[in-house]
């Protein structure tokens, strides 16, 4: 699939190593890193939230994906899970950290 934003476009089956991070393009031999953070943001306005993660990453937001949120206190920080997906081919900025890390 070319634009998964077209909805006249048909999903072609991938071969199991490829991961479609938000239902995005597939990416081919990647590394996931995964972890969790607090952060101080609208619970209302995640892409905020993933825009905001993804620029100071230096990566393109669709490569993050956020897990569980929650509201540690009434109006305090979030708390949360996520996934940064990382194709070992692109001259991604976390493709150095990925290796790294596997």
């Amino acid at each position: 699939m070319e634009d998964s934003n077209d909805p006249n476009q048909e999903c072609q089956k991938c071969p199991q190593s490829a991961q479609c991070p938000n239902r995005g393009k597939p990416l081919f031999s990647t590394s996931v890193i995964e972890g969790s953070l607090s952060i101080e943001g609208d619970p209302d306005d995640l892409d905020a939230i993933i825009a905001s993660l993804a620029a100071s990453l230096g990566i393109d937001p669709s490569l993050i994906v956020l897990g569980d949120v929650a509201e540690v206190q009434r109006r305090g920080p979030l708390q949360m899970s996520f996934q940064i997906f990382a194709d070992e081919d692109s001259n991604n900025p976390l493709q150095t950290l990925c290796r790294a890390l596997t």
